[in-house]
């Protein structure tokens, strides 16, 4: 066996558990010179009126900056939303810490301390996930409860509107949008593009990715084959110009191939690795010019039997497929979606991560950084003002619990992987 590549992942104080987020600025994602901050809510502190009534007014051309403490450099600014959003930072040291002050034309907004990766040497290139997408659904929940009124903005208008369409076309738009402007030269789906094999999900699916849009390998996941749609998913997909992979496909990209892997079993939430799927993917893997990452839709559980829901993929099918790739390449790292949450896991001495969905909390895409040293993973929150106020109406789901559950800590959500000897 090959030896394992080193994982790292940004200085933070250390968490027990899974966090939600909070009102006041938090570091969601973090990169060597790059960084995401997001709120919930407001984040000024309201204004008492003459009769001590709390009163908080923002000026509609507001503009909220990002300031270091320390060199006093500017390193964001956007116009300011009273409500929740983000803010991207730009020009920080790598491998340093930071003070970063917001303020809001002048009033304070509070302040953060970050620290950013360390670089793995010469950029080669860029590439996104999404998962979970689930075009066609349109409630949350434990019980699907959550829903959204019918939009009145239309659907496939010319040009297209970011306001057009229900939630999750426009939640997939937006992040779309945003990885696009991030530098992603190329995108991969990794299951659940639509939530069921129906005409109208696969006509959703063909409408969002006809756009200008990175070059998409798009798989398969369990929602796509639930036995409830009323088409084969290789014909819906067909049909509206998709190839969906099947059993495994390898996309060489400068650096690093992307090998994907079916994990679905028809009819059934889990997963598996089918000896096909298996043979397939170790011989991709074996005929690699670069480092390899693996997607799928499935995580790997941490037993044979799922201990949490959704399940995955049984632990002996994906260690042993994790070991037998690891003998005939250099693995670096393997994602995957379907649990909608964000998780850093090492299994059989790997990197695995699981990531969540742009149409639920907190709502985020994928993006990787390919480098001589190595893969670089950061997840984004999506930030529309068409999508922010459901995000953060889903993170009331399951009584509360989804706010808190899903996000996961930052080092779940950035994270890279060094290659041996960088």
């Amino acid at each position: 066996m090959r030896p394992k590549a080193l994982i790292e992942v940004p200085g933070a104080r250390p968490a027990l558990g899974p966090t939600g987020l909070r009102r006041g600025p938090l570091v969601f994602a973090v990169e060597d010179t790059t960084a995401q901050l997001t709120w919930l809510g407001t984040l000024l502190q309201p204004d008492r009126g003459p009769a001590g009534v709390q009163r908080c007014e923002t000026d509609p051309d507001a503009t909220i900056t990002a300031r270091d403490l320390g060199s006093g450099d500017i390193l964001g600014a956007r116009p300011y939303l009273d409500g929740s959003g983000s803010i991207e930072l730009a020009g920080l040291p790598p491998a340093s810490s930071s003070r970063i002050a917001l303020d809001v034309d002048g009033r304070p907004a509070g302040c953060v301390r970050l620290t950013t990766m360390a670089p793995l040497g010469a950029e080669l290139g860029r590439f996104a996930t999404l998962s979970d997408l689930h075009l066609g659904l349109d409630v949350f929940g434990l019980r699907g409860r959550m829903f959204e009124p019918q939009p009145t903005s239309p659907l496939g208008c010319d040009p297209p509107r970011a306001d057009a369409g229900p939630i999750h076309l426009r939640a997939a738009s937006a992040a779309l949008d945003q990885l696009n402007a991030w530098g992603a030269g190329h995108l991969f789906i990794k299951g659940d593009l639509v939530d069921r094999s129906t005409p109208a999900a696969w006509a959703l699916a063909g409408h969002l990715l006809d756009l200008p849009r990175p070059p998409a390998t798009v798989m398969s996941g369990n929602h796509e084959q639930n036995g409830a749609g009323m088409m084969s998913p290789v014909d819906g997909a067909a049909a509206v110009g998709i190839d969906a992979v099947h059993p495994a496909r390898r996309v060489d990209l400068p650096g690093l191939s992307v090998l994907c892997v079916d994990t679905i079993r028809p009819g059934a939430h889990g997963g598996r690795v089918t000896d096909e799927v298996g043979a397939a993917a170790i011989e991709l893997a074996r005929a690699a010019p670069n480092p390899v990452m693996v997607l799928t839709h499935h995580p790997i559980e941490r037993f044979d039997q799922a201990w949490s829901y959704p399940p995955g993929v049984p632990r002996h099918q994906g260690e042993a497929l994790l070991r037998r790739l690891a003998d005939v390449c250099e693995l670096l790292l393997v994602s995957s979606g379907h649990t909608h949450s964000h998780r850093l896991r090492t299994v059989a001495g790997v990197a695995t991560t699981e990531v969540g969905s742009p149409k639920d909390f907190p709502g985020v895409w994928a993006g990787y950084t390919i480098a001589e040293g190595g893969v670089r993973q950061v997840l984004r929150r999506v930030d529309s003002p068409q999508v922010n106020r459901w995000l953060d109406h889903t993170r009331h789901a399951v009584g509360g619990v989804w706010g808190r559950w899903s996000v996961g800590r930052l080092a779940d959500r950035s994270l890279q992987v060094r290659r041996v000897g960088s």
